[in-house]
């Protein structure tokens, strides 16, 4: 399909313009269509905060791994994370959002949420931010 300009060149139209002007004669989209739409979409979505909410727990789980492990050792003695407090919080900091991500992946894994699910999780995620970073 050409559409010809005033000054007598013609040019052809671009993808969009293609899909504006076609012909009213396509069949609506039916309920049946809609709700599987939705339904692919929906299962997009939970498999990707599912995977979103397990990518922590490796990240948690191998910064205490490191924490535990590592210790400094020099002529005047050795040094490690139960020596200092902060270390210490780090550690159980670590530990505590590891199991949090594994919890709320299963929650938001299983089909079917209900609104209290989801505000639960909602504040729940809000404790944890605010315990793993003050």
């Amino acid at each position: 399909m050409m559409m010809e300009i005033e000054s007598g060149t013609e040019i052809s139209p671009s993808p969009s313009m293609q899909i504006m002007t076609r012909p009213a004669t396509a069949t609506p989209a039916t309920d049946d269509d809609q709700e599987l739409e939705e339904g692919n979409t929906t299962s997009f979505l939970r498999t990707a905060e599912t995977f979103l909410r397990l990518l922590p727990i490796g990240l948690c789980v191998s910064a205490l791994v490191l924490m535990l492990k590592n210790s400094q050792q020099n002529d005047y003695g050795s040094v490690s994370y139960t020596d200092f407090g902060a270390f210490r919080y780090l550690v159980l900091a670590n530990g505590i959002c590891a199991a949090y991500s594994l919890l709320s992946a299963v929650l938001v894994a299983v089909p079917r949420p209900t609104a209290r699910r989801v505000w639960t999780i909602f504040f729940l995620d809000q404790v944890i931010r605010f315990f793993h970073f003050y």
